[in-house]
């Protein structure tokens, strides 16, 4: 993403979603020594320095875990991603702003007020953040980005980017 800073546009200039468990074959040693969960770091770890590599950031942003007590589990293993995260861009360039951005902070960004459940009814949070992305006006789909095609990681992307982008608009204005 690049934040045009006198217009305060958002231009998405690529997005993509690393799916680590299809690629952790090229990691065959680790895979078979440490398991698959290691071997998918790995994936990640190699995605994520060609990325800083080719679109040379000026800073990083990522959302932060969640934890509810009914995903204890799947908290765990995303703190482990998230240091994964953390220290490729520290091998990239150590004084590389690191920032998270809470999931609150990103529904807030892209217009989504707290959803209240109604009893019985589940709240399609997904569809709900999908449609406050689609409906934003200040970002612009660059290189054939087809935003009717992208992935609810690409959508949550997004609403992270827009946070960033507003608080280093805040701090320049």
């Amino acid at each position: 993403f690049r934040s045009d800073l006198n217009t305060g546009l958002l231009h998405v200039i690529y997005s993509e979603t690393c799916t680590a468990a299809k690629t952790t074959s090229r990691y065959g040693a680790i895979f078979e020594t440490h398991g698959a969960r290691f071997a998918r770091y790995r994936v990640l770890e190699d995605f994520i320095a060609d990325t800083l590599e080719e679109f040379q950031p000026d800073n990083v942003s990522v959302e932060s875990p969640f934890c509810s007590r009914f995903h204890v589990e799947s908290f765990a293993v995303l703190r482990e991603a998230l240091l994964v995260i953390r220290n490729t861009v520290m091998d990239y360039y150590v004084h590389l702003d690191f920032r998270l951005v809470t999931p609150t902070e990103a529904k807030r960004a892209v217009g989504i007020a707290k959803t209240k459940r109604k009893r019985g009814v589940k709240v399609d949070n997904k569809a709900v953040a999908r449609d406050a992305v689609l409906a934003l006006h200040d970002v612009v789909y660059h290189n054939g980005i087809d935003q009717f095609e992208l992935d609810e990681h690409c959508i949550d992307s997004i609403a992270v980017a827009k946070f960033e982008a507003k608080r280093v608009m805040d701090i320049v204005y």
